[in-house]
């Protein structure tokens, strides 16, 4: 008989589509700037401003054009994102824990890794 050590599994498939979302999330900011010609955001312009992928929150304003960093996504986020001006992502956060329960039940198990600046599971105790 072989009994197989599943826990360690548990959460793998969801650490990994978190942190495809950040590179989504990263990749739509930088889009927004290169498409701009901006080495800044115009917005966020206020700190502890999270992004959940609505437009009007992370953009490049030049002359008359706007370059939201929404119009690079596809639908809300799973989670919220502080973004400085530079276009870095400063932290994470579970979406319902900024902007209430928006588009369902969040990513469980997984936490904010703020040293490495990406998601993970956590710790054992």
């Amino acid at each position: 008989m072989v009994a197989l050590n599943v826990s360690t599994f548990f959460g793998r498939g969801t650490v990994q589509a978190a942190n495809t979302e950040l590179h989504q999330v990263q990749t739509a900011i930088i889009s927004a700037m290169a498409d701009g010609e901006a080495a800044t955001l115009t917005s966020p312009n206020t700190t502890n401003l999270y992004w959940a992928g609505g437009a009007g929150t992370v953009y490049v304003e030049v002359g008359n054009a706007t370059y939201d960093g929404a119009d690079y996504v596809y639908g809300p986020f799973r989670a919220a994102y502080l973004i400085d001006t530079s276009g870095a992502i400063v932290e994470a956060t579970h979406l319902n824990s900024v902007c209430g329960d928006i588009i369902g039940s969040p990513w469980s198990g997984i936490e904010w890794d703020p040293v490495n600046k990406n998601w993970k599971i956590p710790d054992s105790p």
